[in-house]
This record gives C-alpha cells, sequence and structure tokens, in this order.
C-alpha cells in the first residue's frame, strides 16, 4: 500500500528559491483570468506580481503526457493593449524555469484578446508540487515576450503552486491498531 502526505511548507513550489519576476504596474492591465482544463482561475487586477502559491485547497493537477487545453483572459481598465502572454512551469522542480520544456504555452504572437492553446507536460517530469509561472506583458514598438525572471513596466505576473502527477486522494481513518513509523529520527531532508 503506497500512501502519499504533505507536511507544512513541503514542496519544491514554496521551498525553492525562484527568481522574481513582476510589473512594475498592472493598473491598466492584467491577468483576469485562466483556465487550464477543468482549473479555473479568475482575478480583477492587483499588483504587478501576484502570489497564489500559499492557496493548496486547489491545486492544478498535471499528468505526463496528457495535454491540457490552456486559456488566459487579459483585464484592461479602458483602452486594451497588445500583450505577450507565457506560461512557465518548473517540470523537474528544480527550482528555475531555465530547462527545456519548462516554457510550457507561448502563442507566440502579442494579443488584447484571449489566448488559447495546449499544455503538453513530458513523460519524464517529476512527481510533487512544483510552481507556474503566468506572466503578461505589455507589448510596446522594441519589447520582447517576457522572460521567466523579468521585471518589465506594464502588465502582470502570477504564480500558482501546481501537482505534478497523479494526488493521492486521502483514506478515511480506520479503527485499528496500525501505526506509522517514520525514521530516521530526527529527519532534516528525507524519511523512510
Amino acid at each position: 500500500v503506497r500512501y502519499q502526505f504533505h507536511s507544512a511548507g513541503c514542496g519544491a513550489c514554496t521551498e525553492k528559491l525562484y527568481c522574481t519576476a513582476s510589473a512594475a504596474s498592472a493598473s491598466n492591465e492584467w491577468i483576469s483570468g485562466l483556465e487550464i482544463g477543468v482549473w479555473k482561475n479568475y482575478s480583477g487586477g492587483g499588483p504587478g506580481y501576484v502570489d497564489y502559491t500559499n492557496t493548496p485547497l486547489n491545486l492544478l493537477e498535471i499528468l505526463p503526457n496528457t495535454s491540457l487545453l490552456i486559456t488566459i483572459q487579459p483585464g484592461f481598465s479602458s483602452t486594451p493593449y497588445l500583450e505577450y502572454f507565457r506560461v512557465y512551469i518548473d517540470f523537474n522542480a528544480d527550482g528555475d524555469f531555465s530547462d527545456p520544456g519548462e516554457l510550457a504555452f507561448d502563442p507566440g504572437f502579442a494579443s488584447n484578446a484571449p489566448v488559447s492553446g495546449w499544455i503538453n507536460p513530458p513523460p519524464d517530469m517529476a512527481w510533487g508540487p512544483s510552481r507556474m509561472r503566468i506572466l503578461m506583458k505589455y507589448k510596446d514598438v522594441q519589447s520582447s515576450p517576457p522572460s521567466p525572471c523579468e521585471s518589465f513596466n506594464f502588465g502582470q505576473v502570477e504564480d500558482y503552486c501546481v501537482h505534478l502527477g497523479p494526488k493521492m486522494n486521502p483514506t478515511p481513518a480506520q479503527n485499528d491498531s496500525k501505526a506509522l513509523l517514520v525514521y530516521p529520527q530526527p529527519a532534516a531532508d528525507w524519511a523512510t
């Protein structure tokens, strides 16, 4: 029988030191909606960087070799501007977005309308919690699409925790005398 459990703070998403990214201003344009498969998150403006990594109850589950349809909806205070969108996922849970394949979605053009496409997770990705970064950057004459560790003037960046691989369903407690033993004690980095 295999059991999976998490204690506070476990996993690459919140324990690794990811690079920072943000927009100086999100007052005129922002990420208003994100849909990936059946998972959804709708927001309404806010600062140039929004950290959703502390909301563990609604984790997006990403399975290997299972494509997910993604749609990103921009929001505007008045005039719709052209925006570059990109999504990075740390598929090997090593604390960065620089490995091959971690640019998970790039529509390849700037748009002032919702953009859609596919996320294609690799077959050899890590399992467990990891991080996803959504970037929306205003396109001016000289700008390029956003990189995962970039600070730019206008737009928004959102970070999320995701679960790579299938999540284990909790088993209801049984009235038996079995106990969970964890070794070594005390444990610092690993336990069996």
